[in-house]
């Protein structure tokens, strides 16, 4: 299975923001539906600024309101008394920015035992007893350092997971699958709809030798997970991703888990919690654990009989 990634066009744009304000940028741009973003540390200072480097598809930019964008950037700048540079949008001809901050990212390790380890780098002698995971994410949301995955890394390496049957809702660069059928895991469902991320998905699956009957890859814009899935046929989801998302899907989720099985919903932020807990009511399930890093929130949900 291949997916066609020809030579497209990107909206570029740059942001110099206070490094203590990070968070609350990667948060709103998040929240405006801009995933596709890296971040660069430009000193080591009592003052660090960050570089913030977006780019949007040429056929997506059409759905960014500018103006909402420059206002909520600059509301921030505002309220935190924080300088905020912005650049204008630039059309530029396809390239590959993952190489901007290739040279930035090193193995991390992750918990007791994981080591989230770049796909063009040897692995350090001192892990060497570690879970290596090798990622190369290139335009897809998963490479271990945001908040919402080593949070999900975290509880995915306490789970009891042997020969369990995993989803992994918008899965991203595969990260968490990977991690889940290293850990034992029996089969993995990576479903997602963008393109992008079910190449790197692809790419990361052959980068840790997985075997194909080990994992099923569905395009949910193509078609609907559900269709694919038998009800309550999950051990485990995974489901990284925005509160809208979350929101729009958790029933369908919950229709595929099996009695007594277990969720993991992360990319909520704290103060979206109380919101997401109404309908973990509704929906009958047990909130099992909660833990927060920065501005995000993890929830471990089991289904009730």
């Amino acid at each position: 299975m291949t997916f066609d990634l020809n030579v497209i066009k990107w909206w570029v744009c740059t942001l110099l923001v206070d490094s203590s304000i990070e968070d609350l940028i990667s948060s709103k741009l998040i929240e405006l539906k801009i995933i596709q973003f890296s971040i660069e540390i430009l000193n080591d200072s009592e003052s660090p600024i960050s570089k913030f480097s977006l780019w949007i598809e040429n056929d997506d930019f059409v759905n960014i309101n500018q103006k909402e964008f420059d206002y909520e950037i600059k509301l921030i700048s505002n309220l935190d008394k924080k300088d905020i540079i912005i650049s204008d949008w630039e059309l530029v001809s396809n390239k590959d920015w993952s190489k901007e901050w290739k040279s930035l990212w090193s193995p991390q390790p992750i918990g007791n035992k994981l080591l989230i380890q770049p796909a063009w780098l040897p692995i350090p002698d001192k892990f060497n007893d570690r879970t290596v995971i090798r990622i190369d994410p290139g335009y897809a949301f998963g490479t271990g350092e945001h908040p919402t995955t080593k949070l999900c890394l975290q509880e995915i390496e306490n789970l009891s997971i042997q020969d369990k049957d995993v989803l992994d809702f918008g899965s991203g660069s595969g990260i968490l699958s990977i991690t889940a059928i290293k850990l034992g895991a029996k089969k993995t469902y990576l479903v997602d709809n963008d393109y992008y991320a079910l190449n790197a998905s692809l790419e990361n699956l052959s980068l840790n030798s997985i075997n194909s009957n080990s994992y099923d890859i569905i395009n949910n814009k193509a078609s609907n997970f559900n269709n694919k899935i038998i009800l309550s046929s999950i051990d485990l989801i995974f489901c990284n991703t925005l509160m809208p998302i979350i929101k729009d899907n958790l029933l369908k989720l919950i229709k595929i888990l099996k009695p007594e099985g277990t969720i993991l919903l992360s990319g909520i932020l704290v103060e979206q919690v109380p919101e997401i807990m109404v309908l973990i009511k509704e929906f009958n399930l047990s909130l099992k654990i909660k833990r927060d890093m920065e501005s995000w929130t993890i929830l471990k949900l089991s289904r009730d009989l």
